[in-house]
């Protein structure tokens, strides 16, 4: 079975400030997951990237095998 989302070595810059660094994780179909961080380590960044709103710098990103926006 493959993940329903899947990112690999994701980096994601706003105004040129590098805000997150190399994360990875994939999330199986039918199943939860959560962003654990301190204020301000770019949980809502990493998924505004995800969700297409924001560039991805570096790395790839996959929903059901599809490359995100």
């Amino acid at each position: 079975m493959s993940a329903a989302l899947a990112f690999t070595d994701l980096n994601i810059s706003r105004s040129g400030q590098p805000i997150v660094h190399d994360v990875s994780a994939e999330v199986m179909p039918a199943s939860w997951f959560g962003v654990i961080g301190a204020n301000g380590s770019g949980k809502t960044t990493l998924l505004r990237a995800i969700a297409g709103r924001l560039p991805i710098a570096r790395g790839s990103c996959a929903l059901f095998g599809a490359e995100c926006a």
